[in-house]
């Protein structure tokens, strides 16, 4: 049994296993609001086909499915995410933080992803099963959800955040994704 759970634990770390949670998990601040899949979100969310120029992830030109972002906190946070906009001063009192696989966030303001062009991928068009490993060691797939930008001047810059592996999704104060100010 140990020599299983070794290729078993192998296979997670090079993305051989696909977890069985793909759920894209919604909350404000660590409190846990909803859960969608992507078969809940196609039903509400108009789907879009994006080719990316040199993938900053994949490193070349990559197909996706993805949905706009603006749709998937709507969806996510329903009257919640209605309240934030209405609420926010200059994208300025909220954050919209996105959590990884293995932990990691990343930070954008409001007035920043409503900007038009954000899309969360949900598949990996240039395949015909699982997504493509990404080439970076330590993140062998870009799975289940990657945050992009879909617009070619978006495309062009480092400004703007690319997140890989995307599991989470919530709704944060802008003092409390700061931290604590020495």
């Amino acid at each position: 049994t140990v020599k299983i759970i070794i290729v078993l634990l192998m296979m997670s770390l090079t993305g051989q296993v696909k977890a069985e949670d793909t759920s894209l998990h919604f909350a404000v601040s660590d409190r846990e609001v909803r859960s969608l899949t992507v078969e809940q979100m196609e039903k509400h969310i108009q789907s879009q086909q994006v080719r990316l120029v040199k993938d900053p992830v994949f490193k070349k030109d990559k197909n996706f499915s993805c949905f706009p972002i603006a749709e998937v906190l709507r969806a996510g946070f329903g009257s919640i995410w209605q309240q934030a906009l209405k609420d926010d001063d200059n994208g300025e009192s909220v954050i919209v933080r996105m959590t990884t696989v293995d932990g990691h966030t990343g930070y954008l303001p409001i007035s920043k992803i409503t900007q038009p062009g954000g899309c969360l991928v949900y598949k990996d068009n240039d395949t015909n099963g699982p997504w493509e490993r990404t080439g970076r060691e330590m993140e062998p797939s870009a799975e289940p959800y990657y945050f992009v930008w879909t617009m070619p001047e978006q495309q062009k810059t480092r400004h703007l955040p690319r997140i890989p592996q995307v599991t989470l999704i919530s709704l944060v104060p802008f003092k409390e994704a700061l931290g604590p100010i020495a």
